[in-house]
């Protein structure tokens, strides 16, 4: 059985966890996420008779998408995950942010890219409360935003 999904701040994380590139699925109860970043190497070109440092912009570096969720070991989707951690594939994911504008228009930012789940990571557990787990993503390809 399936736990109940709801959106955490306003933002979703979303998996394509068959491979397929088409069904997508929602991780519930997510409590934070930590978008990839954007960053390409310098590559020093500074010669002998420069005065200053020159630099051109190199090839895009890998970086690292996280979230944390609450895990439940009887999820599906949180099958789906462990089952992607054991496989290494690399897959769709996304993260899909509602932002409200100044004048109340609500649009959705979605950033798409692949990448191989690598780390999950348990928390404390403590009396009480849910048992959270991070979850870390290194991105294997271009992250493409599109906001509707």
């Amino acid at each position: 059985m399936a736990k109940v999904r709801y959106t955490g701040k306003g933002a979703l994380v979303k998996v394509n966890s068959s491979g397929d590139g088409i069904t997508m699925l929602t991780v519930g109860l997510c409590t934070s996420a930590t978008p990839p970043a954007r960053e390409k190497s310098l590559i020093d070109l500074t010669a002998m008779e420069d005065t200053v440092a020159v630099a051109a912009s190199g090839i895009e570096q890998l970086s690292e998408f996280s979230f944390t969720s609450l895990h439940d070991p009887s999820d599906t989707t949180d099958d789906a995950l462990d089952a992607l951690y054991a496989s290494g594939a690399s897959v769709k994911w996304q993260l899909i942010i509602a932002t409200l504008t100044a004048v109340g228009v609500t649009s959705t930012w979605t950033k798409d890219f692949t990448g191989v789940l690598f780390a999950i990571t348990p928390a404390t557990v403590e009396g009480g409360t849910g048992t959270p787990r991070t979850c870390k993503v290194s991105r294997t390809g271009a992250i493409t935003d599109t906001v509707t």
